[in-house]
């Protein structure tokens, strides 16, 4: 396993990285890029940054498949041909039921798009593109957190609301991923393997 840090939307570095790897089989290239406007910026209606709305495009959307076609080629030579997109449950049209988050889930159902239109590309050449989404995960750790009252107020609504510990979400997504066939490229499943509406 290869762990690369890589400004998604700077052409230079993305042409650096892929010169790198010139060569290199790589059997599961997994994009893991996205700025979630939770965290930066004003994204309620009538409140919108749309400056963060914007930036949050280009690094949810364009970044992802400008990463995959710069290593599409590495992909092919490889033995499982695997090109997975970390998207996110609140990109699903079909179950949104709250307006909130409106340019971090514009963003990831823009990358959905984006992928399962790849994925009909790439099947004739055997290319699998998969469209998981992580489930919302303690990447801080707020689960372990010494003193709970130390954790910030939206994190402590979210951990009651079921966040996931990243171990549990990692081996799922591990797991999802090893199964994958031909048939699940352009699907968009949630990390557990259940399937998410667009």
């Amino acid at each position: 396993i290869v762990v690369e840090k890589l400004d998604v939307v700077a052409d230079k570095d993305i042409a650096a990285l892929a010169e790198k790897y010139r060569d290199v089989p790589i059997d599961v290239l997994l994009n893991n890029a996205a700025i979630n406007a939770f965290r930066f910026g004003i994204s309620r209606f009538g409140k919108i940054d749309y400056e963060w709305f914007e930036k949050i495009l280009h690094v949810n959307i364009i970044g992802p498949l400008k990463v995959s076609e710069a290593f599409q080629a590495n992909v092919m030579a490889s033995k499982q041909k695997k090109i997975i997109a970390m998207t996110s449950t609140g990109g699903s049209i079909g179950d949104l039921k709250v307006p909130l988050n409106v340019g971090y889930r514009t963003s990831k159902a823009g990358l959905n798009m984006a992928m399962a239109n790849y994925a009909i590309h790439l099947k004739s050449k055997d290319v699998i593109v998969g469209i998981i989404g992580p489930g919302t995960v303690d990447t801080e750790d707020y689960m372990n957190a010494a003193d709970p009252a130390t954790v910030p107020r939206n994190y402590q609504m979210m951990m009651k609301a079921g966040r996931l510990a990243p171990r549990t979400a990692i081996n799922d997504m591990i797991e999802l991923i090893d199964r994958m066939t031909i048939e699940d490229s352009g699907v968009f499943y949630r990390w557990d393997g259940e399937v998410l509406p667009w």
